[in-house]
């Protein structure tokens, strides 16, 4: 597969000026991801939809967990870490918990996501 914009996982503004392109090869990739997550964290990097779900299925929120642990990205209590790793995911368009959304490609277009109690 080719290293096109349409396989793009994330995106970072750095270096300048036309910042760092990464796909999945890269967010599969743990010290890779800590250094994304270093920069999301205070907005020089952006996660697709594309790239949480490769995140969620390569990782799991154990994994995500267990990295927080050291980059502390998310706040240090798990409980709460849980709930803010999965309202980024999220925002982003991607949603672990309800995963059919995502083959309903009309609903994602519109900006529609999944709501708690949906199945």
């Amino acid at each position: 597969m080719g290293r096109s914009l349409q396989n793009m996982m994330a995106w970072s503004q750095y270096p300048d000026p036309a910042g760092t392109v990464y796909f999945e090869i890269d967010v599969a990739d743990a010290d890779r991801l800590s250094h994304l997550f270093d920069l999301a964290q205070v907005h020089r990097a952006y996660i697709t939809r594309e790239g949480w779900r490769a995140i969620w299925e390569r990782f799991g929120l154990a994994g995500l967990l267990a990295m927080n642990k050291d980059g502390r990205w998310f706040d240090p209590d798990e409980r709460l870490a849980a709930e803010q790793i999965l309202h980024r995911s999220r925002v982003a368009g991607y949603d672990p918990a309800h995963p059919a959304v995502e083959s309903k490609p009309a609903l994602r277009e519109m900006g529609l996501f999944a709501l708690a109690g949906d199945s």
